[in-house]
């Protein structure tokens, strides 16, 4: 089954948020309104506050890269092409660690090889069976019918997973590593509720205890990692010109962008920003 790449909403639709995801569109879903403004379908983690930068939540290393393959895991083109759209992997977990593979946890989320035979290669996951509570557990991917198998895959592979970047988000931690923006909540939303984030065009974003001039780049707030640090809401934004950001350069890197601030506004008020997220 294939989705929209873009959905075209209403002003109403960005004001909702629902506890099922009952027309069961892909997670990253982009919905554009008629005046330009880009949204995009995401599920929370947390609850979310209205006007607040969102990030995702930071996926634990043991599935990330050189993933142990199954002995069962080769791949041929020639089965790619017949049909076969499966990748069988391994993994050793108990139900409360980050490496256990959960119903539903990488559905429309990334696997790629990272090393050895196959490298390189990135596919979109389908779905996926569930890794057992404890011991080693031979689990299959699916892939979608369009993804490709260019190079053949051996039980030497090591493969990478990520959960689909829309399928947990959370207020930006507002911390180094704390991961790229990935939209600004248009309203408040409940923990586990389907909702629009909006990530591209005009936005009331909250801001930090240091007002940003007009035309400023505005980026996350990032309150370690500096010797000047910078305090204020999480979720908030600052001018990429705040002191913590200009004296330690450093910072300004680690601080992910969200857009140009439309207004001068106010320090802890919302002000009007020019997301430029995801287009």
């Amino acid at each position: 089954m294939s989705f929209p790449v873009t959905t075209y909403g209403s002003h109403k639709q960005i004001r909702q948020d629902c506890g099922t995801n009952k027309r069961g569109r892909m997670l990253g879903t982009r919905m554009e309104l008629p005046d330009g403004r880009v949204f995009r379908w995401m599920k929370s983690s947390a609850a979310l506050t209205i006007g607040r930068v969102c990030g995702y939540v930071a996926q634990s290393a043991g599935l990330a890269k050189d993933g142990l393959p199954s002995g069962s895991a080769a791949r041929t083109t020639a089965q790619w092409d017949a049909g076969t759209y499966t990748v069988i992997v391994a993994t050793t977990a108990s139900a409360s660690t980050g490496l256990h593979i959960f119903p539903n946890r990488f559905d429309d989320g990334i696997l790629w090889i990272n090393d050895q035979a196959g490298g390189g290669q990135m596919f979109q996951v389908k779905s996926h069976g569930v890794s057992t509570s404890s011991g080693t557990t031979a689990v299959t991917i699916t892939m979608y019918d369009e993804e490709i198998l260019d190079i053949a895959l051996t039980t030497a592979s090591q493969w990478g997973l990520m959960e689909n970047l829309y399928s947990r988000v959370v207020i930006h931690t507002g911390t180094t590593g704390g991961g790229p923006a990935v939209g600004v909540a248009p309203v408040a939303v409940d923990s586990g509720d389907y909702f629009w984030g909006q990530t591209w065009g005009p936005a009331v974003v909250m801001q930090g205890a240091t007002a940003a001039l007009d035309g400023d780049k505005v980026v996350v707030i990032n309150t370690t990692g500096g010797s000047t640090g910078v305090t204020g809401v999480a979720g908030s934004v600052y001018g990429a010109n705040t002191t913590k950001f200009t004296e330690g350069w450093k910072e300004s890197i680690k601080a992910p962008t969200v857009g140009y601030t439309l207004t001068a506004g106010g320090a802890s008020e919302f002000t009007l920003v020019f997301l430029t997220i995801a287009p």
